[in-house]
């Protein structure tokens, strides 16, 4: 870790070293867990708290208009550890979300049947 702006028993809250705009933070929990799925609601919850205290501090001290946070996790993430990235975002920063367009689905009955094996397995 480099640059740290915040940092408690469960979290730690830091630049990223290839920010997509300046002021891009990472959250991440103190112990090594892999991924959401694994992590318990207690130390989800803290980092929740932690992204919310980041994306407040940059709307305050960036001026930013408001923020992106997400979180990927084993597809595309070079490092193997929980994390969300909370960007802060303005009118003409020059970041875009993605390049790919949006899908549509097919009918109202391929809508269904994910909303059916989701809601299954939720």
């Amino acid at each position: 870790m480099g640059y740290i702006i915040y940092q408690d028993l469960e979290t730690t809250a830091f630049l990223d070293r290839s920010p997509v705009v300046k002021g891009h933070v990472l959250v991440v929990p103190n112990a090594h867990i892999l991924e959401k799925t694994k992590c318990d609601p207690q130390t989800l919850g803290s980092l929740v708290v932690v992204v919310k205290k980041v994306a407040q501090c940059q709307r305050a001290a960036l001026k930013a208009s408001g923020n992106l946070i997400f979180n990927n996790n084993v597809i595309g993430q070079s490092v193997a550890h929980l994390h969300f990235h909370v960007v802060p975002r303005s009118n003409h920063d020059g970041y875009r979300a993605s390049s790919s367009p949006s899908l549509k689905y097919e009918s109202q009955q391929q809508m269904q049947y994910y909303r059916e094996i989701l809601g299954a397995s939720i």
